[in-house]
């Protein structure tokens, strides 16, 4: 049976794909604050830590593949948006490599971007690239010098094209492509579903 770990599960696009993969006989190992198979918060690293080690548990070191859906925005703070967005997904990204190049098949990835990564104008490049610098004391710098409705726009944009970045770089890279990982990074426009 094929298994993927969806993060975000419990509510937005992360349930309705968890729903949908469900219909198809997918088991699904969902990752999410409450209501799901494994319950962490992914603002926090050691809860990060710990979700990857209990995927890894669960799908007994097979993965077919992973959603990285789980993400915050207005009105959560800025360095919330840039902790779960950004560092949330990419730690669960690198931490499952090794799990979804074990799958049988192919392993599909698919990393929740965004639309805002091409229409929120002003974004520093030092932030994203210190996003992808796993560099968290300057971007909380970076965001710090903006004032707070500012900031909130920036943050999300740019931990989204952050992971945006990250899948572009990271696809054609032997340890993913040459290890039968298919990565992904989708940019959904505004969703009738709660973030």
């Amino acid at each position: 049976m094929t298994t993927i770990a969806i993060t975000g599960s419990a509510s937005g696009i992360g349930a309705s794909t968890r729903s949908l993969l469900e219909s198809n006989s997918v088991n699904v190992i969902g990752i999410d604050l409450h209501h799901a198979e494994i319950e962490a918060d992914l603002s926090e690293k050691e809860e990060r830590r710990r979700a990857v080690s209990e995927i890894i548990n669960l799908c007994e070191g097979s993965l077919d593949g992973l959603v990285t859906s789980a993400g915050v925005s207005v009105p959560f703070k800025p360095k919330s948006m840039l902790t779960i967005n950004w560092f949330g997904t990419v730690d669960l990204l690198r931490g499952l490599r090794e799990t979804l190049s074990n799958s049988a098949g192919i392993s599909h990835v698919v990393a929740i971007s965004s639309n805002s990564t091409t229409i929120t104008p002003n974004v520093p490049t030092s932030l994203v690239e210190a996003c992808l610098n796993m560099d968290e004391a300057t971007c909380y710098e970076i965001l710090e010098k903006m004032d707070e409705t500012q900031a909130m726009a920036i943050a999300y944009a740019a931990s989204k094209l952050a992971v945006a970045r990250f899948v572009r770089q990271s696809a054609p890279k032997p340890e993913w492509a040459e290890s039968n990982i298919r990565l992904n990074a989708l940019a959904p426009g505004a969703v009738l579903t709660p973030l």
